[in-house]
């Protein structure tokens, strides 16, 4: 699975794909979206973290 970490921008639509995709239960996530502060710049990244168990994965970006 390939993901643009550039075009993340935190929204956790990813996270609320994977839950309807799998219906997981309220209150749980298999995935989440971990927030970095970057020590060059006074932003923050993204980092999807996912839990790679599907071949086609509604979670990616295209």
């Amino acid at each position: 699975m390939l993901l643009d970490l550039d075009r993340c921008v935190g929204c956790h639509s990813c996270s609320v794909s994977c839950k309807t995709e799998h219906e997981v239960p309220l209150g749980n996530f298999r995935m989440r979206v971990r927030y970095l502060e970057r020590p060059d710049k006074p932003t923050i990244a993204f980092a999807p973290l996912m839990c790679m168990h599907c071949a086609d994965a509604p979670c990616s970006f295209s």
